[in-house]
Formats: C-alpha cells, structure tokens, sequence
C-alpha cells in the first residue's frame, strides 16, 4: 500500500539576542510656519560628509544615542501631552508651537519629510513612490531664503504631526484590546477600523486623493475572518512606513558579547519601537477619568491607573463620594 509523504509541522527557530538601540536622529533648525505646513532647514554648521549631527531623544544633548532600554515612560507622557493638546485643538489642529518646539529640541519627527531643493524648484516633491505639489506661499517662502546648492529642505504638514501621534495611540490600545482577549469583532475591529482610517488620511494628505474606504467584508468570509485580516493589514501597514528596511549592525563586546544595534533616525521610529517593544500586551488608558494617560499591561491584570498617585486620587475621590452619601 502506498503511503503518501506528509510535510511536517515545523516552529520558527527562536533567536535569543542581545538587541541595543540608537537614536541617530538629524537636528531641524529654524522651523517657521508658512500657512498649513512647517518649513524646516538644515544647520548651518552640517556637512555632508560628516552626519553626525544629531540629537538626543528625549533630551538636550547633541549627539549620538544609544541606549539597552526603550523610553516607554517618554512615549507614554508624550502621548499624553499630545492628546491634551488636540483636545484643545478639536478636529482641527491649526497650533504649530508644539511640532516646532518637538522639531527644535528632538529633531527629525519623520525621515521623509527631509526634500532636496531641487525637487522643490521642479514644483513636486516625491515621497517615496509617491508625488505631492506643494502648496505656492511654501515654494515662495523656500525660493525667498535662497535655499539652493542641493541642500535639503524639511517639510512637514502640521495635520500629519497629529494624526501620526493618534495612529500611535490607536495601535497601542489596539494591541491592549487583543491581548486582553476580547471578541475580534468587537474592539479591536473597532480600534482597527480608526486606525485605517488614520492611515488613509496620512495617505490623502500626501497624494492629494480623497481616504480610501475601509475593505468591503466578502461574501466568501466570516466577520470574524474579515475583521483578522484588517487588524493584520493595519499593524502590517503602519510599521512598515515608518521602519522601511531598518538599519542593524553587528557589534561583539569582550565584557557584554555580541549584539544588535537598531538604529532609529526619526522621532517617529523611536516612538515605533516603543511600541513595538510591549505589542504582545499592550496598552490601555488609566481609570482616572482627568488622566486618561496610557500605560503597558502587565501581569497584573487588577491594575488600571498609570501610576500611584492616579489611584491614590480616585481612592480620595470615592471615599468623599461615600461620606457624602451617608
């Protein structure tokens, strides 16, 4: 009797290594507001044949920075200080002091927004694959400050400043919202359904075309089928964008042994990694309802405030409630 050959089931090798990051992150000097956009120079004192002018994130230090931990407590104050922010905004988000302050003190917020000035003066700058016009008063104003010799240019549109940092919200709860198991088609289709529509408009804004609509659910699939495969397209979407083919050097200490290092050249990478670091968990918001800032799931699933002082307020606030009520 023949017997047919089976393939077998094999795992994926785990490869346990040491993973070091570094913050290789360009300086954006005299950042000016020229209508809906921020326009953003190189410093005066940068050579093309010497890069190292960098800066710290987060921080004052000009220079390179490598480091064994990711900044998870600086991702999740800054998102608490953006989303802070644009509640006072509303919908709309026409402050630049924020992003300019951000471009000042930590540099590049997206390596894309970086143009040469010679694709400025043809009147299109491409991004990627991808070809935007600017906007006339932002040609005008480059062409007014004598930008030229081939030197680079950064340009950054203030509405995608914001609606990046929500994208990075959205993914981080998410995450929380599978980790913490709850039906797919319920919070998670709901987080992933806003962050598509996050990352459609960051399209729209630089195609010039209207957001794609959300993928149609098919005759031939389940809800719950539907709603895996859009979760799956929206992580897969937004990570690759930021991190493209990122850069890794092999490094071997005597004291510390071999490594990684993963280098990061953009504010935005770094807050990427962050994420990426707790994605199997997660985020979510603490209970606090003035607080709302988000902070890692860990083991312990009773905690739901961000830190002690956010439950030792609410604490506060329910015993005042229960006196009142006697």
């Amino acid at each position: 009797m023949a017997h047919t050959k089976s393939k077998i089931a094999t795992q994926p090798e785990t490869l346990l290594f040491p993973l070091r990051f570094r913050a290789s992150i360009q300086r954006v000097a005299d950042p000016i507001r020229v209508g809906d956009w921020i326009v953003g120079f190189l410093p005066e004192d940068f050579s093309e044949e010497n890069e190292e002018e960098y800066v710290f994130v987060p921080g004052d230090l000009s220079q390179e920075w490598e480091f064994d931990r990711l900044p998870v407590e600086w991702l999740t104050s800054y998102l608490g200080l953006v989303r802070e922010q644009s509640d006072k905004l509303g919908s709309h988000f026409p402050a630049s002091d924020t992003i300019m302050r951000t471009l000042v003190g930590s540099g590049t917020f997206r390596e894309e927004d970086w143009v040469e000035e010679e694709r400025i003066s043809k009147g299109t700058v491409p991004i990627g694959g991808r070809v935007r016009a600017l906007p006339k008063e932002v040609s005008d104003q480059i062409r007014r400050l004598n930008v030229r010799g081939g030197k680079r240019v950064y340009l950054l549109r203030i509405d995608d400043f914001w609606l990046e940092w929500r994208l990075v919200e959205s993914l981080a709860l998410l995450a929380g919202s599978l980790s913490q198991r709850h039906r797919i088609v319920g919070a998670p289709k709901a987080e992933a359904e806003r962050a598509w529509s996050l990352l459609e408009q960051l399209n729209s804004n630089s195609l010039g075309t209207k957001p794609g609509r959300l993928p149609k659910l098919s005759q031939s699939r389940s809800l719950g089928d539907h709603a895996r495969t859009l979760i799956r397209d929206v992580v897969q979407r937004a990570f690759r964008r930021v991190f493209g083919n990122p850069k890794t050097t092999f490094r071997f200490g005597l004291n510390d042994g071999p490594s990684l290092v993963l280098a990061g050249r953009s504010l935005l990478a770094i807050a990427y990694l962050v994420l990426l670091r707790n994605f199997a968990r997660g985020w979510k918001r603490c209970k606090r309802p003035d607080c709302q800032k988000l902070f890692p799931i860990t083991d312990d699933k009773r905690k739901v405030f961000c830190s002690q002082y956010c439950g030792h307020v609410e604490s506060q606030r329910k015993n005042r409630r229960e006196r009142r009520a006697k």
